[in-house]
């Protein structure tokens, strides 16, 4: 905008009504500036799941042990999670009816991620919410509160099969966060396996090229154009 010479008060920032006066009696005006130039933060966060983003680092600890198994799913007999405080008593209902209602389940979310390896929409549908297999998992989950975890999200989870042998994991940091970003792929893949259905596989490549080169697009015009179904 202000390259095209959009422009505003000179004083949004630092004036007796400016952002800073607003929001603080005390402010340090040179931290706008502070590595101005040479430093280019990027604090975005993507969702790499169809559900709560708080439950994400459960879904995590679930593929992540999916991963270790070497015994067929169906063994696990129990399910044990140890959250942070800040979250422990949330999403825990086993047992969901709904799309939104599994959204928002910690037991059905990790239950269909180690059945599925995935949690986007296809594992919250209706179908999936009645499988019994996806069910007996989730049923076993047992959640309890563990203030020596260092992060209000962090998750610990431990997986005990038949055989007695346990599996744990711990995640603090969720997939797509600014510590773990999520790879470039996994983003693609969400937005073909979202887009592909609705505009068409040729026209979500045509707007994930405009998006990775947003900077250089002239017309954002463009870029709705290309939210249309290819013809």
């Amino acid at each position: 905008m202000a390259k095209l010479g959009f422009t505003g008060t000179a004083t949004i920032f630092d004036g007796e009504r400016g952002f800073c006066n607003a929001f603080s009696d005390e402010h340090d005006i040179s931290k706008l500036t502070e590595g101005l130039g040479s430093e280019f933060p990027i604090y975005i966060e993507y969702k790499p799941y169809s559900c709560a983003r708080p439950i994400h680092n459960a879904i995590d600890c679930a593929l992540e042990i999916r991963k270790q198994l070497d015994e067929p799913i169906e063994a696990i007999e129990s399910i044990a999670f140890r959250r942070h405080p800040a979250w422990a008593h949330y999403h825990q209902n086993a047992r969901p009816a709904t799309y939104h209602e599994a959204q928002v389940s910690l037991p059905y979310s990790v239950a269909v991620a180690l059945v599925e390896g995935d949690a986007l929409p296809p594992q919250y549908s209706d179908e999936k919410l009645k499988d019994p297999a996806i069910l007996r998992l989730s049923d076993m989950v047992t959640i309890e509160a563990d203030e020596s975890l260092p992060r209000g999200v962090s998750c610990h989870m431990t997986a005990t099969t038949k055989s007695g042998r346990s599996h744990t994991s711990q995640i603090d940091h969720p997939l797509g966060s600014i510590e773990r970003p999520m790879p470039a792929e996994r983003a693609n893949f969400k937005m073909h396996m979202l887009g592909d259905p609705v505009i068409g596989e040729s026209a979500v490549g045509k707007l994930v090229e405009l998006v990775n080169k947003i900077e250089t697009v002239g017309n954002i015009a463009d870029v709705l154009k290309a939210t249309q179904p290819a013809t």
